[in-house]
C-alpha cells in the first residue's frame, strides 16, 4: 500500500533516530564512534561498509527472478529474504552516513531534497541521465554538491567561442 506524506508518516522525521540509533549500536559494539573517525580510518570504514553494502545488494538481487530466461509468478523467489537483505544494506548506508557526521535531520532534508529534484526531473518529460550529467566523472551537474559544469557554445561578434565542460572530480584527482 502505498501512503501519501501526512497518512501516519512524519515528512520532517522520516529517519528520526535511525544514524544515532546507529551511532550508539556502533559505539555499544565496537567501542569506536564512526563520527570521530579521521583521515586513513575513516577512508577504510567507509570502504569496508560500502563493499558490505554491494555485498549485501547482490544477495538481494539473488532473491529477484531478474534472469529473463527464468519464469516466477511474481517477480520474486523469496520476498521475505529479499526485504531483510535490503535491510543489512540500510544498515551499512547508515554506518557510512554516520561516519560523514550525517545527523538525522540532514538526512530527511536532503533525502527530501532529491526527492524533488527526481520529481522535477520525471516531470520535464526530457530527462535522460546522460545529458544532464558531466562526462568525465558522470556526476549529474544539478546535483547541489557537484562542481562539474557543462560546455557551452556561443556566437560572438568574432566567430563561435566555446567554453569547454569542466570536470571537479578529475581537476582534483589530476
Amino acid at each position: 500500500m502505498v501512503r501519501e506524506i501526512g497518512e501516519g508518516m512524519s515528512a520532517r522525521h522520516m529517519f528520526d533516530e535511525w544514524l544515532l540509533s546507529t551511532q550508539i549500536l556502533q559505539r555499544q559494539s565496537f567501542g569506536k564512534d564512526p563520527a570521530a573517525l579521521e583521515g586513513a580510518e575513516l577512508a577504510e570504514y567507509i570502504r569496508w561498509n560500502q563493499l558490505a553494502a554491494i555485498d549485501e545488494l547482490m544477495e538481494a538481487l539473488h532473491e529477484v527472478d531478474w534472469k529473463p530466461w527464468t519464469v516466477t509468478e511474481n517477480g520474486f523467489l523469496n520476498r521475505d529474504a529479499f526485504v531483510g537483505e535490503m535491510v543489512d544494506v540500510l544498515h551499512f548506508a547508515a554506518n557510512m552516513l554516520v561516519a560523514a557526521n550525517c545527523s538525522d535531520e540532514e538526512l530527511t532534508d536532503r533525502y527530501r531534497a532529491k526527492q524533488e529534484k527526481n520529481r522535477a526531473r520525471m516531470a520535464s518529460k526530457s530527462y535522460t541521465g546522460v545529458k544532464e550529467k558531466c562526462s568525465h566523472c558522470g556526476r549529474a551537474y544539478d546535483d547541489d554538491a557537484v562542481l562539474c559544469k557543462p560546455g557551452e557554445v556561443s556566437i560572438r561578434e568574432n566567430g563561435i567561442y566555446q567554453i569547454l565542460p569542466y570536470c571537479a572530480y578529475t581537476t582534483l584527482t589530476n
